[in-house]
């Protein structure tokens, strides 16, 4: 939903069915604020994602932007604001949460202070102090605002490598991965032009024929981590190379290869440009029309100020 309902919003803008798509998972809210992996029909309570719980609080933040229909974010805030407090109960003495479960987008080795989760979390915290002062809950934004900062402070220092010029995903490996980099850009958690534009050139110089890789899940293209990635480069003002790789990846590849459907996106692949999808044990599963593979819809949209590209929530 962190990507179809951007890319909804600023084409068809059925927020109807964005609003019945976070009503199926708040629904199914647990008692601690946790919310499902998926909602109806899957009704998954048993698989634990920090980072989809915290992609399902952005997409209300999303819709109410959109939709502007306060009546909805006032009917949504307790269980927001519940969710946002499961989150934040990770949070450990380093500031950072130290993430235990190891769902998320098919990735591999989610877990412990991960650079992706911290950046999402500091993004939806953020969110949420924005959301809190809309609810009139003054202490509550001061709260969030603290924790949001103090990850900001913990995260740079434990998982920057300035001679790779990226993050690495937690403090027990030197692994680069591409959705963390995204993140930590397109949430505001780096700051500093320069090491914005030394993640941009980073990840630009390990694209491939086909695309740009994901390392966190072996072999695996993934057009849903490189639409955060397309941010990263509006972000740092090279729209020279955010433009290249929607050409080549998107454009060259994904609509024209003749083994897709020239009309949509396929959900991930491998890095020869095999369809073969690391995280699926078989081929025939990989989704040819894929609502996570739409990026460049609100990135070219919506990033019209390329500097405050990563604000463009509110």
């Amino acid at each position: 939903m962190a990507i179809a309902v951007p890319g909804i919003a600023v084409t068809t803008s059925d927020l109807i069915s964005i609003r019945n798509a976070l009503d199926s998972l708040f629904k199914l809210q647990s008692a601690n604020g946790q919310l499902p992996y998926a909602g109806y029909p899957f009704n998954e309570l048993g698989i634990v994602s920090f980072t989809y719980h915290l992609y399902a609080l952005i997409g209300v933040a999303n819709f109410y932007h959109w939709s502007g229909d306060q009546a909805y974010l006032e009917s949504q805030w307790d269980g927001w604001k519940s969710g946002m407090e499961w989150a934040a109960a990770q949070i450990d003495e380093t500031g950072l949460a130290n993430v235990t479960a190891s769902a998320d987008w098919l990735r591999f080795g989610m877990g412990g202070h991960n650079i992706e989760a911290n950046s999402i979390l500091f993004y939806t915290l953020n969110l949420g102090v924005t959301l809190a002062t809309l609810e009139n809950d003054t202490e509550t934004a001061s709260r969030w605002s603290g924790l949001a900062a103090g990850i900001q402070a913990a995260a740079v220092p434990l998982l920057w490598q300035p001679s790779v010029g990226l993050f690495r995903d937690n403090e027990t490996t030197t692994l680069a991965p591409q959705d963390g980099n995204a993140w930590a850009v397109k949430s505001g958690l780096v700051t500093s032009p320069d090491q914005v534009a030394q993640i941009s050139e980073s990840l630009q110089a390990r694209w491939g024929p086909y695309g740009a890789p994901a390392p966190e899940a072996a072999d695996a293209v993934s057009p849903f981590i490189s639409g955060f990635e397309l941010d990263v480069h509006f972000v740092a003002n090279r729209t020279a190379a955010a433009l290249a790789l929607i050409r080549s990846m998107w454009a060259d590849f994904m609509l024209d290869d003749p083994r897709m459907t020239n009309s949509t996106f396929i959900e991930g692949y491998s890095t020869t440009g095999e369809l073969h999808y690391a995280p699926y044990k078989n081929d025939p599963r990989i989704s040819h029309a894929h609502g996570w593979a739409t990026g460049p819809t609100s990135s070219l949209t919506v990033c019209r100020s390329i500097y405050k590209c990563q604000r463009y929530v509110y």
